[in-house]
């Protein structure tokens, strides 16, 4: 553990989804994770403008949020757990728990917890390197973030 406010590594980050889709809490680790990224925030931006705006100048408001989607590596093995894990949500058409627990840099390590559905996958494999998936997760709602 390092100290709190101390940049650290990514190493020791876990990707885990809700055991079924009833599931409040993710339990199950993706193996073999390579990177991740947590998810983003964009807002739309609305343009008000009328024949009236002040000075020829353009108006705006904030508009909708979106959370984006989160994309994760894996080292991919064919039909090991992590493979049938996420071939069979790919079937599914409800978004399940996930969540990102980051390296204990703190007491309490830093949790982002989401709902997602699988948008993409992704398997390489190159001939003189380890065979390796992305996962594109497609975030739905507000995630919530604990020990930050």
């Amino acid at each position: 553990m390092t100290a709190a406010n101390t940049p650290d590594i990514g190493y020791g980050t876990i990707l885990r989804v809700g055991a079924t889709l009833a599931a409040t809490t993710a339990t199950v680790a993706v193996g073999r994770l390579q990177s991740v990224n947590p998810p983003p925030y964009s807002r739309d931006v609305v343009d008000i403008t009328g024949m009236d705006s002040p000075g020829h100048t353009r108006e705006f408001i904030p508009g909708l949020i979106d959370r984006g989607e989160v994309a994760a590596e894996i080292v991919w093995v064919p039909g090991d757990a992590t493979d049938d894990l996420i071939q069979a949500l790919l079937t599914e058409r409800e978004p399940r728990v996930w969540e990102v627990a980051f390296p204990q840099i703190a007491a309490t390590p830093p949790v982002c917890n989401f709902r997602a559905f699988i948008t993409g996958w992704e398997p390489g494999v190159p001939m003189e390197d380890k065979m390796t998936a992305s996962i594109t997760l497609k975030v739905t709602g507000v995630p919530t973030w604990t020990g930050v």
